[in-house]
C-alpha cells in the first residue's frame, strides 16, 4: 500500500501489525479474513505479510489518500461496497485473487470517483461486479477482467463505467 499521507488512516502506530489487523477487522478464522503477521513500514509505503482470505470492509479506504494497492501475495479475495470510493489519489490497483467487487445485494461504488485511477488488474475469476463501481473514474484507461462471467447471478453492475471519459 502506498499513501500520500499514511496519517490519514488514524492508526495509533502504522508500524504495529496489530493496528493493521484491527483496521482490516481481521481475526483467525474471522469473516473478514486471517490476520497479518508482519508489517514493514517505509515512510508512506506499507508492506503487510501473512494475511489470507481477506475481505475488504465497506468504506475501508473511502476518501483516504491511498496511491496504490498491490496484493502480490493474493491475500485479498473480496471487496465490500465503497472500499476505495472517492480515493482521488489512487492510480493503480492489482488484486489478483478478488472474485467479488461489491456485495451481492446490488451494492457497489467500490472505485467510484477515483479520478486519478489509471489501471485496474483483477486476474481471478471475478463473478460479481456491483453497481457504479468505476463510475466517474475519469482517468481510467486500462482494466483487466479476463475471466468475467455474465450470468444471471453474476453481474449486477448497472452504470459500472458511467462517465469514464478516458
Amino acid at each position: 500500500l502506498s499513501f500520500v499521507d499514511i496519517n490519514d488512516l488514524r492508526l495509533n502506530d502504522p508500524s504495529n501489525v496489530g493496528d493493521w489487523n484491527a483496521y482490516f477487522n481481521l481475526s483467525v478464522g474471522g469473516y473478514y479474513g486471517n490476520p497479518f503477521n508482519f508489517v514493514f513500514l517505509s515512510g508512506n509505503n506499507v508492506e503487510l505479510y501473512g494475511g489470507s482470505s481477506i475481505r475488504l470492509l465497506d468504506n475501508l479506504f473511502n476518501s483516504i489518500s491511498i496511491i496504490s494497492i498491490e496484493d502480490e501475495g493474493g491475500c485479498i479475495i473480496a471487496m465490500d461496497d465503497n472500499c476505495f470510493n472517492s480515493c482521488t489519489s489512487l492510480t493503480t490497483v492489482n488484486l489478483p485473487n478478488v472474485s467479488t467487487i461489491g456485495r451481492t445485494d446490488g451494492g457497489g461504488n467500490s472505485f467510484q470517483y477515483c479520478s486519478s485511477l489509471i489501471s485496474v488488474n483483477l486476474f481471478n475469476l471475478v463473478n460479481i461486479i456491483g453497481r457504479q463501481n468505476f463510475q466517474h473514474c475519469t482517468s481510467l484507461t486500462s482494466i483487466s477482467l479476463p475471466h468475467l462471467q455474465n450470468t444471471s447471478t453474476g453481474i449486477s453492475g448497472d452504470s459500472c463505467f458511467a462517465n469514464c471519459t478516458s
